[in-house]
């Protein structure tokens, strides 16, 4: 859980593990004056060290969002947010794409010894997939492993061949109002893709908001 203090000449975020402890876990807090951080590059700082933080919105409110490293059960830590000037050449960026039948997210990493960054794929979200949802795929780590399988979007793998509606990552329910949102069976509901509200590039994370419609096979959209 994260909480901030504001002082007198900076804000303090202060940081507490679970009973579990934690591991690269992301944090996101709410500022008490988020205006003034809009330009430059954040950072958290403890000591000797420092970490990136990321400055979005949510309507009228300002926020971070930061990665902490490992935690041991319930520590406590305290942050000093600063500022600086720009963005450091050397940080990792995560990228929003949009194409007009997918969006893809890219991770870039400028080393030391580069004069230009390099991109990697990290996930793509396919906005006009078939047969019935958007989903995302391939999902990638940074050695660009698929971390799910191949099947059935690609054809020539050994993999199993059961359950062929588990494309890839995505999100529905098993029955919403009688409808089978689940499989693809032919009287299976579909899931359309209908917009993006919002995608945000940054240091830390990226986001896609998307709408989509939930749509019953007699055409008749149940939800959005």
């Amino acid at each position: 859980a994260g909480q901030v203090r504001a002082e007198q000449k900076h804000v303090v975020v202060k940081v507490t593990a679970g009973a579990k402890g934690a591991y690269q876990t992301p944090v996101f807090v709410a500022l008490p004056d988020g205006g003034k951080y809009a330009e430059g590059r954040l950072v958290l700082k403890k000591g000797r060290e420092e970490i990136p933080a990321q400055l979005f919105f949510e309507g009228k409110t300002a926020k971070i969002g930061f990665l902490v490293g490992v935690m041991s059960p319930n520590e406590v830590r305290e942050y000093t947010l600063e500022s600086r000037s720009k963005r450091r050449e050397q940080a990792q960026w995560a990228e929003i794409r949009i194409a007009s039948d997918a969006v893809e997210v890219h991770l870039q990493q400028l080393q030391a010894h580069e004069t230009k960054p390099t991109y990697r794929l990290f996930t793509r979200y396919l906005t006009q997939s078939k047969p019935n949802k958007p989903f995302f795929y391939p999902i990638l780590t940074p050695d660009s492993e698929p971390l799910t399988r191949l099947w059935p979007l690609e054809a020539n793998t050994n993999e199993t061949h059961d359950h062929p509606h588990h494309r890839g990552m995505w999100f529905t329910h098993g029955e919403v109002n009688g409808v089978d949102f689940w499989s693809e069976e032919p009287r299976a509901g579909r899931t359309v893709h209908d917009r993006l509200e919002d995608n945000l590039s940054g240091e830390v994370f990226a986001r896609v908001v998307a709408t989509t419609n939930w749509i019953a096979p007699k055409s008749s959209t149940i939800a959005t």
